[in-house]
């Protein structure tokens, strides 16, 4: 067997590069040049004595991952396999068919289809199981394996042969793969009182113009103020939440200062255009899952004292990444400051250098948290994230509608809803009626929705102990009596939760014929926080009163 040998010349050609600064370069040097060298003796021996024969690539990709998990999250080694999947989340677009699918039991389906792309022009649908592609039995394939078959150049054609359900016979469909890009922004309409609003998913490269041009479509169609939705919105680019946040306050305004530990490197990102609208009341929707580019819009809006924030407090990234290329075609994502908001605050929430002695990091405390003001007075804090001016609790999901989301009963239940039904209603008029919930209810007879909830594990838990410490007996039909109450609760777990089940239901029926445009107008239907959204911008008065 040939043996491919790090040389320790490689070690010489790292070292040129490695620059440092500091009294202790000297110290640095040798340390560096002492670990590479050990990790590159390591390395030749496991080729020549291990047990098994080891896959080079893999191996060296876990020990880079592993070091690179010890610094954060988001420094991130990026090999050329994954390049094209690391550009969905950068640009916002990809070469394939346009679907998501996911695997189970040894079967490849269609979790999603994206409107307007090939997939949805060649008629195929989510809850499809995939049999073949171009020829090739797929059957125990992994998704990521699927997925490599299905990407390929734009204007190349693959052919799929599909299970529907309700079909007998195997479905054969030809596609033309083509460039997939996504909206950053996934709807938009007037609600009441000539409200407008906009559902921003990402913050991919035209970002800033697709709220700019759904702004002004509302606007002219008599929107006196504005919603901007920024919740699940992880980020993305940088500059295009400068220019977002450029649509509504002044030419020439810091927006977000990255500082890192090079000084030359830092730089302060203004606005340079002029306004399209400085005066318009906005309100802006976050969560915990609003992060990054979305936490610099709304902190700076907020800075500016220009919007008011609702919803729960956002995530509390405020880490900047930088993309340096490497040799064969890959990347490394790179940690490389901390942005700053007008206010001068960061909102990062984690000190990944500070870590417990498990190596767990914790959320900055709030007794560590300094207090800033925004232009015209008000506090607000650093170190955890976007607090929002008006804060909401977040709708939890039951254990049970958990249950039904994630052993796919919605998702089958909607695939043969789909067969039955070849339309239904607008999403803003759809409606889970109670006949459609009693229909949902009889389909799950004889499906698991068995789950344990945590008062049961402790239940559990203590019955154990019970039984070690000889206490049992004594407990024993109180502990029988907890344990059929507690299954007497969940048995009546489907009616007391009929309403968010209605609207999980709801949402993947919706999706079916509406894809995900439909499923965000359809999930605005009843939702507490764009109501409350509403209800500030009916009442002018108190909007100006929470930014004074």
């Amino acid at each position: 067997m040939k043996k491919y040998l790090i040389k320790p010349i490689f070690l010489l050609l790292i070292l040129l590069n490695f620059k440092v600064s500091g009294f202790s370069q000297n110290d640095r040097m040798f340390e560096a040049m002492k670990n590479l060298e050990i990790f590159s003796t390591i390395f030749k021996h496991l080729h020549l004595h291990y047990v098994e024969e080891i896959q080079p690539g893999e191996l060296m990709k876990v020990g880079i991952d592993a070091m690179l998990q010890s610094l954060d999250p988001y420094t991130v080694f990026i090999p050329e396999a994954q390049i094209e999947h690391f550009r969905l989340f950068t640009d916002g677009s990809y070469e394939g068919v346009g679907m998501s699918i996911f695997s189970q039991d040894g079967s490849t389906f269609i979790s999603e289809i994206y409107e307007g792309f090939p997939a949805h022009q060649a008629g195929l649908m989510a809850g499809d199981r995939i049999l073949s592609i171009n020829g090739v039995d797929i059957t125990g394939r992994t998704s990521d394996d699927v997925s490599i078959l299905l990407r390929g150049l734009p204007n190349t054609q693959l052919t799929l042969v599909v299970q529907r359900y309700g079909q007998s016979a195997p479905i054969e469909k030809i596609l033309t793969r083509s460039e997939i890009r996504f909206d950053n922004v996934s709807f938009s309409a007037i609600f009441a009182e000539n409200i407008a609003y906009i559902k921003l998913d990402r913050f991919t490269e035209g970002a800033a113009n697709e709220v700019r041009e759904a702004f002004l479509r509302l606007r002219n169609e008599g929107a006196a103020s504005l919603i901007l939705d920024l919740r699940g919105n992880g980020g993305g680019l940088m500059n295009e939440a400068v220019d977002i946040v450029n649509l509504f306050i002044d030419r020439d305004l810091p927006v977000v200062s990255v500082r890192g530990r090079v000084e030359s490197r830092n730089q302060t990102f203004r606005t340079r255009n002029e306004p399209i609208d400085r005066d318009i009341p906005i309100v802006v929707l976050i969560d915990r899952g609003s992060a990054s580019a979305s936490e610099i819009v709304a902190g700076a809006l907020q800075d500016y004292d220009r919007a008011v924030i609702i919803g729960q407090r956002s995530f509390g990234k405020g880490l900047v990444q930088n993309i340096l290329p490497l040799d064969y075609n890959a990347q490394l994502k790179i940690t490389t400051a901390r942005y700053h908001i007008p206010s001068g605050r960061c909102i990062q929430a984690f000190n990944f250098a500070d870590r417990d002695e498990d190596g767990r990091v914790q959320r900055t405390p709030d007794s560590l948290r300094t207090p800033f003001q925004t232009q015209g007075g008000r506090t607000v804090y650093d170190g955890d994230g976007i607090e929002p001016d008006i804060e909401l609790e977040p709708q939890m999901m039951s254990n049970i509608t958990a249950v039904l989301f994630t052993r796919l009963h919605f998702f089958d239940f909607a695939s043969q809803f789909r067969h039955r039904n070849p339309t239904i209603p607008s999403p803003s008029e759809f409606v889970v009626s109670e006949e459609l919930f009693n229909e949902f209810i009889a389909f799950l007879d004889g499906r698991d929705i068995e789950y344990q909830t945590q008062t049961e594990f402790l239940l559990e838990a203590l019955t154990t102990t019970a039984k070690e410490e000889n206490y049992f007996d004594a407990i024993r039909e109180a502990l029988e009596f907890v344990r059929k109450k507690l299954e007497a609760d969940k048995e009546a777990d489907l009616i007391k939760h009929k309403a968010e089940i209605k609207k999980m239901l709801g949402l993947e029926i919706v999706s079916r014929y509406y894809f995900q445009r439909g499923a965000t107008e359809f999930a605005l239907q009843g939702d507490q926080i764009s109501q409350k959204a509403i209800e500030v911008l009916q009442d002018l008065e108190k909007y100006k009163r929470i930014l004074r």
